[in-house]
């Protein structure tokens, strides 16, 4: 099954972005996200990837622009794997897959919303 016609299957149920995914089939207390902001033009915030929950702060006391996400600054390249080893460590997801807009998702999260729209890997 292509990318595009599991996007459309999850939106028929609800599931619009990689928020509602991690709240809908996520485990509220450890599966996060990791997606990539550029800088430039008028913002003053930096090119970073961020690891975040829809549940939790995953730095609570980090600066206030990151909203309570763990931030690393740097191009794509440089701080994708930053984040993912950091949030590898942290929370203890050993696969990744690549969902919209290249953020990644931990590959249990998908297993389940895989399973709940009756689509097999």
């Amino acid at each position: 099954m292509k990318k595009a016609d599991l996007i459309f299957l999850l939106a028929a149920v609800g599931v619009i972005n990689t928020w509602d995914l991690l709240r809908r089939f996520g485990d509220s207390l450890k599966d996060v996200a990791i997606s990539y902001h550029p800088g430039g033009g008028r913002s003053v915030v930096p090119s970073r990837s961020q690891v975040w929950s829809p549940t939790f702060k995953t730095d609570p006391l980090g600066h206030w622009a990151d909203y309570g996400c763990k931030a690393f600054s740097g191009r794509r390249a440089v701080s994708m794997p930053v984040a993912r080893s950091w949030a590898t460590e942290q929370y203890g997801i050993k696969e990744w897959v690549a969902w919209k807009d290249g953020d990644l998702v931990p590959a249990e999260v998908m297993v389940r919303a895989r399973a709940a729209v009756g689509v097999r890997r």
